[in-house]
């Protein structure tokens, strides 16, 4: 997300979506003349399904150097029950 900065983006988790999206609008003025030399506006937008494992508590955001690295955590998978197998009495 190259040109955005931290506060120009926004992280969501929303039922079981992950939402990221950014704004960033810039404006040049000539004080001087009293009018806008250059004006420009950038979106970013994305929507992602989570798993339904996904831990949406413990989901991590940074923002380096135009970098932006969203990690997710999953819960641990429930262990295997062992069932035992019992033996039929025979008369």
């Amino acid at each position: 997300m190259p040109n955005f900065e931290q506060d120009d983006v926004n992280i969501q988790v929303d039922d079981g979506t992950l939402t990221i999206s950014a704004e960033r609008h810039e404006k040049e003025e000539d004080k001087s003349k009293k009018y806008v030399v250059r004006e420009s506006s950038s979106s970013f937008y994305r929507r992602i399904a989570l798993p339904e494992r996904a831990d949406a508590d413990k989901i991590d955001a940074q923002l380096d150097e135009g970098i932006l690295k969203v990690t997710v955590p999953l819960t641990p998978l429930p262990e295997p029950k062992k069932v035992m197998i019992s033996a039929k009495n025979k008369k």
